[in-house]
């Protein structure tokens, strides 16, 4: 779809390729001076920002969300008290002993929750009969 009277308006390089095996399948036009891509690509193009747009605003969405969550923590350790004198990172990376005393602390708190799970279900049955 070659239009006779802007063909002669193309640069030489644009219109040496222009029919040629390979050469792409847009034909490129001349308005006021600016380059336009026929309509095919334009409307290919259109549509794959619109796409990237969509997945823009989705994935900003999905930063604010984890943004919220991040401050949201961060107020929950500020909140948190540390021991007196403990500098805020050695809490935060115990060392090897200090990590197996909170496991074993773990595991206490676990055993008396297990202990008064037991002793309330105990309870309630002597409560019923």
């Amino acid at each position: 779809m070659r239009t006779k009277s802007t063909h002669h308006l193309l640069p030489t390089s644009i219109r040496s390729t222009m029919g040629r095996e390979g050469s792409s399948p847009y034909i490129v036009v001349c308005c006021s001076s600016d380059w336009v891509v026929e309509k095919p690509k334009l409307i290919k193009t259109t549509s794959k920002v619109y796409i990237l747009e969509g997945k823009l605003e989705e994935a900003l969405s999905i930063l604010k969300i984890k943004e919220s969550r991040v401050v949201e923590l961060e107020g929950i350790l500020n909140e948190t008290e540390l021991p007196k004198g403990e500098p805020r990172s050695a809490s935060l990376v115990p060392t090897g002993r200090g990590l197996a005393e909170i496991e074993s602390e773990l595991e206490d708190l676990f055993q008396k929750k297990i202990e008064a799970e037991v002793e309330c279900l105990a309870m309630r049955k002597i409560s019923r009969s």
